[in-house]
């Protein structure tokens, strides 16, 4: 405990002299024959406290603490929530006495630790209750949660309940190390190899395009079914256009088929496969697969035309070719020779740098090809200008800013998946311009720059729409950084992909001159939430979102009806997943007495991830276990479990200190002892007879 205040202590001697020059010009500098000399001297005593003490509290004097508290571990439980556990020879023990001993455990536990339990499969939320219906298994994203929420507190250890097998996301084994804290797992469903004949895989292109021959390939596996045989049969919107026997020659069987169709009319095709039962297969589940495919009018042709040879062409370039909507090429400016008007898109890399290739910005400005300028270090900003392009740059001294992305929430022309919107917040920085960005009144920002903690308004993606119609500028250079840091972190290029295709989309996409406007997907997951954003304009162009749009979504069995919400000038709407099959949706609204529709359809596919592979990854938990300082059990084995826990001396309470402050002014006993000593020297004074 120590003493402080908010003036110096040095002013305490002063605030006692003060006490007393009160006193002495009080009692002594004039006579008072009514009081004895020692009355007086009391009373000086009591007017000498009282005032040094008022003067010593407007000081702000106030005692410093040390308080500790003790933070009990944290055990973290991690639950499989998936489909598979149902699926395996176990599943009557899992729904009944596993669950039961699952929750003594708990209880157990927390007599001597903080138990915090979550459930993990699509998603990583907090539950101790499993119903095992989960269509696939991510259990670096529970690992990656926990790292997050645990962050600097006192995690004992995570105890994981699961069977290993990982059909979504990244290596788990590798993050878990990060976490420098033991794991306890317990294995769960069957590590005995059970026989049964599955589809294990389909490879198909999402979009193909009209009158087109595309490909279908399909991987037929088979566990300990040798002499068996198998016939496949797939179906063309309920019509059988392919069958043919699969004769099992092994007991790890595999053979790929490999099929062609052609597209003859836009829309979407469904593809369901079917591989008949065989005798004493575990299920019969995995024994089917449905495909949805997007048949397309024209894919587009892109020209991407750089100054100089540069990695972000080559992220760009390969972003875009994994849609099929799109045909790519790339040229060096000097090459370029085709007719601008050859292409739907145009990417146009640091140009203009040089007087030579104005020309070539005249020429596609006229054409009106919706464009996506990158404009970087060589980039003439004195030229650019000049056009007029929903923005100009007045650059300061030829440096550079490392700026990371900032995501405007505001802007409701692009929706990204929330993934994408994360991974944003990981991205390393882009090289910008350093200078003054004065923007256009049409112009819309999706990216800001946030320049180390400071959250800026200079842009770093943006959208425009005038004359020349839609496009789009980037204003930076490191993209390529931002593709391999999305594979290094989730070990997939599919964010990075989605945001410059998302790009592409909107520039693309040809302006609607409609009051009333809906977009969505045409083809979704099941068990993905089903999106839609829709746009009202009155007479003037102007968004408006007063009126209620509702949506009717019809499927084959059953009807729905939705209202949209808005979304700052816009409208969106988010339908919780629907089963699988085909539907049709309309969308209407009413302003001004005037009544507006649109209408369309999509398809929900069925995902059987969890039953592709039914044997646990006994060596994964295991590895799990071992390489941090853990066990692992198998899945009765709870007693041991709880003991081995309890047994870790590393797994133990955190002592913190904290400093805490408390104002002498606060404390009601010295304010008494003030009015104590002022009240005795007033009686006394009164008793005397002196006023």
């Amino acid at each position: 405990m120590s003493l402080s205040a908010e003036y110096s202590l040095w002013w305490i001697p002063f605030c006692l002299l003060l006490g007393v020059g009160y006193a002495t010009l009080l009692y002594w500098r004039t006579s008072r024959p009514s009081m004895s000399s020692n009355t007086r001297l009391i009373l000086a005593l009591c007017r000498t406290l009282s005032v040094a003490l008022i003067a010593f509290l407007l000081l702000n004097p106030l005692f410093n603490k040390s308080k500790k508290e003790l933070e009990k571990p944290i055990i973290v439980l991690g639950i499989d929530n998936s489909q598979s556990l149902l699926i395996s020879s176990r599943s009557a023990y899992y729904q009944g006495e596993f669950l039961s001993k699952l929750n003594q455990l708990i209880r157990d536990l927390k007599k001597d630790f903080q138990v915090d339990t979550y459930l993990f499969g699509e998603t990583t939320r907090k539950g101790n209750i499993p119903n095992f219906n989960d269509v696939n298994t991510n259990i670096a994203d529970f690992i990656n949660n926990i790292k997050t929420a645990y962050y600097q507190r006192n995690l004992g250890a995570v105890l994981m309940f699961s069977d290993g097998i990982v059909n979504t996301g990244t290596s788990y084994l590798g993050i878990a190390q990060g976490l420098q804290v033991p794991f306890y797992t317990m294995i769960m469903g069957d590590t005995i190899i059970q026989k049964d004949v599955f589809i294990a895989k389909t490879n198909y292109n999402k979009t193909v395009y009209l009158n087109n021959i595309f490909p279908i390939e399909i991987l037929v596996r088979a566990e300990q079914l040798n002499g068996k045989t198998s016939v496949l049969d797939v179906y063309e919107n309920d019509k059988k256009v392919h069958s043919q026997t699969i004769a099992i020659n092994s007991n790890n069987f595999s053979q790929w088929i490999k099929l062609a169709f052609e597209a003859k009319s836009a829309g979407i095709l469904h593809y369901r496969i079917e591989l008949s039962p065989v005798d004493e297969e575990i299920t019969n589940i995995n024994n089917k697969k449905s495909i949805a495919i997007e048949v397309l009018d024209k894919r587009k042709k892109i020209a991407l035309i750089y100054h100089s040879p540069n990695p972000d062409i080559a992220a760009i370039s390969a972003a875009l070719q994994t849609s099929n909507a799109y045909q790519v090429e790339a040229f060096s400016v000097n090459q370029f020779s085709t007719k601008i008007e050859n292409y739907d898109m145009l990417v146009l890399h640091q140009i203009p740098t040089e007087d030579n290739e104005v020309q070539l910005l005249e020429t596609a400005l006229q054409s009106q090809i919706p464009t996506l300028f990158i404009l970087g270090k060589s980039t003439n900003f004195v030229l650019w200008n000049k056009f007029n392009l929903g923005m100009k740059v007045s650059i300061r001294k030829n440096m550079q800013n490392d700026a990371f992305p900032l995501l405007n929430n505001n802007y409701s022309g692009i929706s990204l998946s929330p993934l994408t919107t994360d991974l944003l917040h990981l991205l390393p920085p882009i090289e910008t311009p350093f200078g003054k960005y004065n923007l256009s009144p049409e112009t819309n920002v999706l990216l800001y720059q946030k320049i180390g903690n400071v959250e800026t308004d200079y842009p770093l993606l943006l959208f425009t729409q005038g004359q020349n119609g839609r496009m789009a500028v980037f204003i930076g250079e490191g993209l390529w950084r931002w593709r391999m840091h999305n594979y290094l972190h989730s070990a997939t290029h599919d964010q990075f992909d989605e945001l410059i295709l998302k790009i592409f989309q909107y520039v693309g996409t040809k302006e609607d001159k409609s009051f009333f406007r809906v977009s969505g997907k045409t083809i979704y997951a099941e068990h993905e939430t089903i999106s839609f954003d829709a746009e009202l304009y009155n007479a003037s162009y102007e968004l408006v979102n007063t009126p209620e749009i509702m949506m009717i979504i019809k499927g084959v069995d059953n009807t729905h009806q939705f209202a949209f919400s808005r979304l700052g000038k816009a409208y969106h709407l988010d339908v919780s997943s629907l089963p699988k099959g085909n539907y049709q949706w309309t969308a209407s609204t009413m302003l001004d007495n005037e009544k507006y529709s649109k209408s369309g359809y999509f398809s929900v596919q069925e995902i059987n991830l969890e039953s592709v592979n039914l044997t646990a990854d006994f060596q994964s938990m295991v590895n799990l276990a071992t390489q941090n300082n853990g066990r692992y059990f198998n899945d009765t084995d709870f007693d041991a479990m709880y003991k081995s826990i309890c047994e870790n001396k590393m797994i133990k309470s955190v002592a913190h200190y904290y400093k805490t402050h408390q104002l002498l002014s606060d404390k009601w006993f010295l304010l008494i002892l003030i009015v104590v000593f002022l009240g005795f020297e007033w009686f006394v004074r009164k008793w005397c007879g002196d006023y």
